[in-house]
């Protein structure tokens, strides 16, 4: 019976209320055309689209997560810290909100924000992909390559060859100016996903393209008769 009741509970928190009201709205049709800015790039319009069902529920979980995500795409890193804080205050336990909340703290630069977000996840799955990915880029992004590399290091037993992990592990390698072991990694990033665009950069800067041998004067009296 408690199972049913929490449920119940969790399936109105993410719909919000229109999972049990009437409405002309169908949010099917909402959730679909804003897919389809989004797929465009036109953020703009994508958060526009949503409109009509958040007018009506504003503490749709789902929704506040979805506007949380088109606002930061957008640039409106304010407005997306908010509806992630939102649908974080709506389900506190979801890892989904506290994930992208993560997002608008690394635009904004509040790096030490971000890491408490992502540490209160840890605590509870200390093996989450994202939030070891995450960590280890604002570790970095905050001078602490030493320990961004063993946050890497707890997830490179579970995804050996998973080219986002890999590509961490590289980038705190550079860091490091252990040129050599990163370069043996991203290129076996490049082997694993030859069109890699991350990996690419990162050989060329460690890698610079050799110049071309100079051509040597055309000599006629060398041709060919």
């Amino acid at each position: 019976m408690k199972k049913a009741f929490f449920l119940t509970l969790l399936l109105c928190c993410l719909l919000g209320p229109w999972a049990n009201a009437q409405t002309q709205v169908d949010p099917a049709a909402v959730y679909s055309l804003s897919y389809s800015f989004e797929r465009a790039g036109d953020y703009k319009r994508a958060l526009e689209a949503m409109a009509p069902l958040y007018r009506l529920y504003p503490r749709g979980y789902s929704l506040n997560l979805r506007l949380g995500w088109l606002a930061y795409l957008q640039g409106a890193q304010v407005n997306s810290l908010e509806y992630y804080k939102l649908a974080s205050a709506i389900l506190p336990e979801s890892f989904d909100a506290k994930l992208g909340l993560v997002l608008p703290l690394i635009a904004l630069e509040r790096f030490e924000e971000g890491e408490r977000v992502l540490e209160e996840i840890l605590k509870i799955d200390y093996f989450n992909y994202y939030a070891n990915l995450r960590l280890s880029y604002l570790l970095r992004r905050q001078g602490k390559p030493k320990l961004a590399l063993a946050v890497v290091n707890r997830l490179l037993p579970l995804y050996p060859s998973d080219v986002l992990v890999l590509g961490e592990w590289a980038e705190n390698l550079v860091a490091l100016k252990a040129d050599q072991e990163a370069i043996r990694v991203l290129k076996d990033i490049q082997i694993l996903d030859p069109t890699n665009l991350r990996a690419g950069k990162l050989l060329t800067q460690l890698i610079p393209p050799q110049s071309p041998l100079p051509t040597a004067p055309f000599a006629p009296f060398l041709a060919s008769p």
